[in-house]
């Protein structure tokens, strides 16, 4: 329970962040996700399972803010966090550099995804800022990454999911 507890009051915090004070830390209106940051990083640390709820959840908690798409955010996440845990499960994940460039490519990922979404439900969005998104948020999981992982190396977090 405390485990559940814990990821959720994250998802809440960083999501609140991400609505207020990362906005404030724009370059030419460019600002970065530590949702999608913290999702991808704990995705690829804990697994499928963890990754499929998590994604889901954030995903819903983003869709608040999201008004043009409703569950937009809850499936692109849901997918991300997928490949993010598949991506985990080959590589060394005390080692950064796999993670971070994952999160490179995932983010743009999710931008193409909700893009094409949207495209799809004849909504128009900014297409410019994915790519420099990206780099933002690649940029910010070098330092993120190391706090997520020890966060997944607390005792807590390391027991499994029971229902």
């Amino acid at each position: 329970m405390k485990k559940i507890l814990t990821l959720i009051g994250i998802i809440l915090v960083l999501t609140i962040l991400d609505n207020t004070l990362v906005t404030f830390f724009a370059i030419k209106s460019v600002y970065p996700s530590l949702v999608l940051i913290f999702i991808i990083s704990y995705s690829i640390i804990n697994g499928e399972k963890e990754a499929i709820l998590l994604g889901i959840f954030s995903g819903a908690i983003q869709d608040l803010y999201f008004f043009n798409g409703i569950g937009v955010n809850m499936l692109t996440n849901m997918i991300i966090c997928y490949i993010a845990a598949v991506v985990g499960k080959s590589i060394f994940k005390e080692k950064s550099f796999v993670p971070i460039v994952s999160t490179l490519f995932l983010s743009i990922l999710k931008g193409i995804i909700i893009l094409i979404v949207l495209y799809l439900m004849n909504i128009k969005i900014n297409t410019e800022n994915i790519l420099y998104t990206s780099l933002y948020n690649m940029v910010l999981s070098i330092i993120l990454y190391r706090y997520v992982y020890k966060l997944s190396e607390t005792k807590f977090i390391k027991k499994e999911w029971r229902f």
